[in-house]
């Protein structure tokens, strides 16, 4: 996933996914999601999630995902 707006948090918190937009898929088959996602502590980031639906499923309002900073996922 990609921050396109917000403020990543510094470290891994819980998000619930609000809305899921712009799913079409390109040529290669690849959508390149919107999500607003909220925060636990209330704050909201929007994300793209570049993926395959053949793979995986675009992610669903009420969805709950791991947020994490770039530095985090870099290291493990």
């Amino acid at each position: 996933m990609q921050l396109v707006n917000g403020t990543a948090p510094v470290g891994t918190q819980i998000a619930t996914v609000l809305t899921d937009q712009n799913c079409t898929p390109d040529q290669q088959g690849i959508s390149h999601c919107l999500n607003k996602v909220e925060m636990a502590n209330g704050s909201t980031l929007v994300v793209r999630d570049n993926h395959n639906m053949m793979n995986n499923p675009c992610l669903g309002p009420g969805e709950r995902i791991r947020v994490e900073p770039m530095a985090l996922f870099l290291r493990s």
